[in-house]
């Protein structure tokens, strides 16, 4: 059984399993909760790697979304035998290319949301299967904030509402997905700009950029560290949990009571710059994964203790399941996928961001000694 990091950027609790989409294996893959053993469900086999953002699961079906495109990979869990279970919906509207989107399920919809406040949003309904163009914003006043960056910032999900604040500005905006109904507020604190929000199910929170104040109801949350900043706050059943922008405290607000417990993530020193945490909610656990490459394992909070210890991915034959049908072409372009042959090399090698070929080569030295 061999420890990997696997490449994926978002997770579904679901059957006691934490289910993902491998990006490097292209492949369906769950883990057990207990164990933290991976096993690889399904690969998809086709020539074009699909590089998923989200996976959404509908009527035991997986939706894998990418960033910028409407394309949408569906597996399928009930087909067997030669059939994978695995087919793309093309977008069936005209779309920039180039665009990327922000994409979140409510219902039966997947809904992509533009970078822009004012960008069309686009609804693909999972039992039509068809794509449509809602315009959630038809209520905005443009003259509120003409003069305003239009830009989204840390938008998120959750029961039925989409919130998120406006770029460098001291607004923040609700958009309700159950009556298309959008309001736009302004933070009542003068002289400041807002960094990211969240929706708990009644209040919205706030955090602001280059300050640890965290607000809710008009009312700033005490006791928070402060000598690092907040970044994204994720709403979950009994509170909200509030991730570092740069350090390594974890904090836990509860809601109605705002009673705050400050937690330790065991982070490296060379790990707490921007270490950009996703995370996904158990009954028992909260189980934070990274974007940020660099850093080696995964994090288990325990909602009880509020305790929190690295784990590591356990895999049987993953080495191998990477060199099937081809799955990593070795590309002198390609050098974000090259960079995570890192997991494979016997030695730890240090790869900074100091260009495309130092990275290209990087990964075609550890291509060399692994192969």
């Amino acid at each position: 059984m061999d420890f990997v990091k696997a490449s994926f950027l978002d997770v579904i609790c679901e059957d006691e399993y934490l289910w993902i989409f491998d990006n490097l294996i292209q492949a369906i893959c769950r883990i057990d909760i207990d164990s933290f053993e991976m096993e690889v469900v399904s690969c998809y086999r086709k020539e074009e790697r699909f590089a998923a953002r989200r996976i959404f699961l509908f009527q035991d079906k997986f939706y894998l979304v990418t960033e910028n495109s409407l394309k949408i990979l569906v597996f399928d869990r009930k087909k067997q035998g030669e059939d994978s279970g695995f087919y793309l919906q093309e977008p069936s509207i005209l779309y920039e290319m180039s665009r990327p989107y922000m994409t979140f399920m409510h219902e039966s919809c997947i809904y992509f949301f533009p970078r822009y406040i004012d960008g069309e949003v686009i609804c693909f309904e999972l039992l039509t299967k068809k794509y449509i163009k809602k315009k959630l914003y038809e209520c905005i006043r443009r003259t509120k904030i003409s003069n305003n960056d239009l830009r989204i910032r840390y938008p998120g999900y959750y029961k039925g509402v989409v919130s998120f604040t406006l770029h460098n500005t001291k607004y923040y905006v609700e958009c309700n997905l159950n009556d298309d109904k959008v309001i736009i507020n302004e933070s009542e604190f003068n002289n400041i700009i807002l960094n990211s929000c969240c929706y708990d199910g009644k209040e919205i929170w706030l955090t602001e950029l280059d300050s640890s104040n965290v607000t809710c109801m008009g009312r700033r949350i005490e006791r928070l560290p402060k000598e690092q900043g907040y970044s994204r706050i994720y709403p979950l059943e009994d509170g909200v949990i509030i991730f570092p922008d740069n350090g390594n405290k974890l904090v836990y607000v509860e809601k109605g009571t705002f009673k705050v417990a400050v937690m330790q993530i065991p982070l490296l020193e060379n790990e707490k710059q921007h270490i950009r945490l996703d995370c996904c909610e158990n009954s028992n656990f909260v189980f934070l994964f990274s974007r940020n490459e660099h850093i080696d394992g995964f994090f288990l909070v325990n909602k009880r203790t509020f305790e929190v210890k690295r784990v590591h991915l356990k895999c049987a034959n993953y080495l191998k399941k990477c060199f099937e049908f081809e799955k990593i072409i070795i590309n002198e372009d390609e050098f974000k996928d090259l960079i995570k042959l890192i997991q494979f090399s016997k030695e730890r090698v240090n790869v900074l961001y100091t260009g495309e070929g130092v990275m290209a080569d990087a990964g075609k030295a550890i291509w060399g000694a692994i192969r």
